[in-house]
């Protein structure tokens, strides 16, 4: 592996984030892009992020507000270089 490459892998961070609820709190917004959703945590390391997003899924699964849960379900590590994040 090249420095170069190793260094641009060494900038990556990862966000957890999870899907908006809807304002009228009806739904969870799944379909909005990945750009909109909430940022939980930041994170060095995807380890870091997975890790951290087993907890919250254990945590939410067990939550009694069904939105709540959804979203807490659908969690994911997102790198801060996805394409996906930009507008």
């Amino acid at each position: 592996m090249k420095v170069r490459h190793a260094a641009a892998l060494a900038l990556v961070g990862w966000y957890l984030m999870v899907p908006r609820i809807a304002s009228d709190k009806s739904r969870v917004l799944y379909e909005e892009p990945i750009r909109d959703w909430t940022v939980v945590r930041s994170f060095d390391s995807a380890v870091a992020c997975e890790t951290e997003r087993t907890d919250f899924k254990s945590k939410t699964a067990n939550s009694k507000d069904d939105l709540t849960k959804s979203a807490g379900l659908a969690i994911q590590c997102v790198a801060t270089d996805d394409p996906r994040l930009a507008k």
